[in-house]
């Protein structure tokens, strides 16, 4: 994710995930995120994640992302949710 703006609204949003490490992986990992697309997916998700099914989601979802590190990062970050 090339804009400090949109790395701040997925921290914003990660504010519903009970794991603050958690919340910091996500926002480590939204930095390597190149697509604008990818991003907005990761957004919608994050509003959706209260439980352990959600994050399940997150997982899927992660494996339309371009980067490989990306997903790793999202597969631990859901395994703290």
């Amino acid at each position: 994710m090339q804009s400090a703006r949109s790395a701040t609204k997925i921290t914003e949003d990660s504010e519903h995930i009970q794991s603050t490490r958690s919340a910091t992986v996500m926002t480590e990992a939204s930095v390597q995120t190149k697509s604008t697309r990818s991003a907005t997916e990761i957004t919608e998700t994050f509003e959706h994640m209260q439980s352990t099914s959600s994050a399940t989601e997150m997982t899927e979802d992660s494996e339309h992302m371009q980067s490989t590190s990306f997903v790793t990062y999202i597969t631990n970050a859901s395994q703290h949710i």
